[in-house]
């Protein structure tokens, strides 16, 4: 009977957990979102390499956005990105990148 007791303790904190996420990130991943100019990635991602910011980018071959940090340029188009919460690198094309949003 007692192990009852801390597994529903451990299914609301998962539930809190998931509802905080959803609310710190506010990202709607199944509304479409309208295509950024090219000019317009090049500057948002140039913003959050300076300032290091933690950023979503939606890009053309991937269904669910990237959410990370832009650590540096690689070349004139490639920005190496570290995943959320993760020890995960992603080199990033800026010319796949139809849209760039901060992430709160």
């Amino acid at each position: 009977m007692d192990m009852m007791k801390p597994m529903g303790t451990i299914e609301r904190l998962g539930h809190n957990i998931a509802d905080t996420y959803r609310q710190l990130f506010d990202l709607d991943f199944d509304q479409p979102l309208p295509t950024m100019p090219a000019a317009q990635v090049q500057l948002f991602t140039e913003q959050s390499l300076r300032k290091h910011l933690l950023v979503a980018l939606r890009l053309r071959a991937v269904e669910r956005p990237v959410v990370g940090h832009l650590q540096r340029r690689l070349d004139d188009h490639r920005l190496l990105m570290t995943e959320f919460n993760s020890n995960v690198f992603r080199i990033v094309d800026d010319r796949d990148c139809t849209y760039v949003q901060r992430v709160r």
